[in-house]
């Protein structure tokens, strides 16, 4: 950060923990129009309008799945049955 009369200070370091295995992500390739998903097994996965709305629900399989998506431009949300992991999706088309 630098200030206004020309000082400035760093930030302290700080370790981030990074040995933990990914377990579930979700993400639109909005170009192709797929949703991709990764988990580390197999799971059902919900998906929700912004308003709490449930939309579908997905079987995903371990590893990688990807699903053709034909939603309409918006935000959504990506809920994991077993562990309730939750993650935001965008849709642009």
């Amino acid at each position: 950060m630098i200030d206004l009369d020309g000082r400035f200070e760093y930030s302290p370091i700080v370790k981030a923990n990074t040995t933990q295995v990914l377990k579930f992500s979700a993400f639109i390739d909005n170009q192709n129009h797929r949703l991709i998903i990764f988990s580390d097994r197999d799971c059902e996965v919900d998906v929700y309008t912004l308003l709490g709305v449930k939309i579908t629900t997905i079987e995903v399989k371990k590893g990688n799945n990807n699903l053709y998506c034909d939603w309409i431009n918006g935000v959504y949300l990506t809920r994991r049955k077993d562990t309730g992991v939750t993650q935001k999706i965008s849709v642009l088309k």
